[in-house]
């Protein structure tokens, strides 16, 4: 692994750390004032729904920043090159 990579790949996961260390405090806060266990602002039922969706998001919004941190720290992609009614890469 180059200097460039270390630099891509280090950069990356300081922004998964920062987008977990922004996330994890709000949807806590949010899951617990939707449905938290000392009546919620949503039906008791609703309340596995939205632990469920916490978790979703706690796990899914840090990888989507963390991958969008990985994709713009690397080498800038081809230009699209539509012809013939298809969409393509020039390589």
């Amino acid at each position: 692994m180059d200097r460039a990579e270390l630099r891509r790949a280090g950069l990356t996961l300081a922004a998964l750390i920062a987008a977990l260390a922004l996330t994890v405090p709000a949807v806590v806060a949010i899951v617990l004032w939707l449905a938290g266990p000392h009546g919620g602002v949503l039906p008791t039922g609703s309340a596995p729904i939205v632990l469920g969706l916490g978790w979703l998001s706690v796990l899914l919004l840090p990888a989507w920043v963390a991958r969008q941190a990985w994709r713009r720290l690397g080498p800038p992609e081809p230009p699209l090159s539509i012809s013939a009614g298809a969409v393509r890469r020039d390589r």
